[in-house]
């Protein structure tokens, strides 16, 4: 099942960008929208008929509130691409009842270069490869408390990230995660430390990480960054 593209405007479908003329002057002129609404997202229930899967966004908005029902099905996926190039998008909420971000499949954020602000909810057990890859202005990063994995270029190239938490559920994080992330600077871990692959912070020169009190495992350094006691 697909949902309904609206007449005229601007919408940002996958990789793409596409104008119609009808409202495209009035379109320039919006600030902040607000989109929440079934018919502003691309999806299909499939492999599993009673759940629905994320395809693409061709909403107005550039605050993005994904439902968490879409015509009385959950949505549990987000497809690889579904975002990616929608520069647009300035903030993503995504609710608990998703299970996964891309998974396998690339870039589901990938250059959304506006975008600021990511909430991902308590049941996301997943962050997929390339999921926000170069969105240069990412500020902000909230990760639920279910995310067990972290993969391969997760974040790469997210030049504007200073700082971010990863709670204790994760327990991976993929080759490039947080590579060129040049900006840096604090990581806080909730739980011991998980399994890493060497380059996960490549390019990354100012980064300490921090720990909490009573957190075991930890040593003087985590994959070649110093670490240090978090006081939370």
């Amino acid at each position: 099942m697909m949902a309904r593209i609206k007449d005229g405007g601007a919408f940002c479908f996958g990789p793409k960008r596409i104008f119609w003329m009808g409202w495209f002057w009035s379109v320039l002129l919006l600030t902040t929208t607000e989109c929440t609404r079934a018919e502003d997202f691309q999806f299909v229930s499939y492999p599993d008929p009673n759940a629905i899967r994320i395809m693409g966004y061709t909403g107005l908005g550039d605050i993005v509130n994904i439902p968490s029902t879409i015509n009385g099905l959950t949505v549990t996926s987000i497809a690889g691409g579904a975002f990616q190039n929608c520069t647009n998008i300035t903030s993503v909420t995504i609710p608990d009842c998703v299970l996964g971000i891309g998974g396998p499949c690339v870039g589901v954020f990938k250059s959304c270069t506006s975008l600021t602000n990511v909430t991902i909810g308590d049941g996301v057990t997943y962050i997929g490869i390339e999921a926000f890859s170069g969105c240069t202005m990412l500020t902000r990063v909230v990760i639920g408390k279910s995310v067990n994995s972290i993969a391969f270029g997760a974040f790469s190239n997210c030049t504007s990230l200073s700082s971010i938490t990863i709670p204790a559920s994760v327990t991976s994080i993929g080759y490039g995660a947080f590579n060129q992330c040049t900006n840096l600077a604090s990581i806080y871990f909730k739980g011991i430390p998980p399994a890493v692959y060497p380059s996960a912070f490549a390019g990354d020169s100012n980064v300490t990480v921090y720990y909490l009190s009573g957190a075991t495992n930890w040593g003087s350094t985590f994959c070649g960054q110093p670490t240090a006691l978090w006081n939370h």
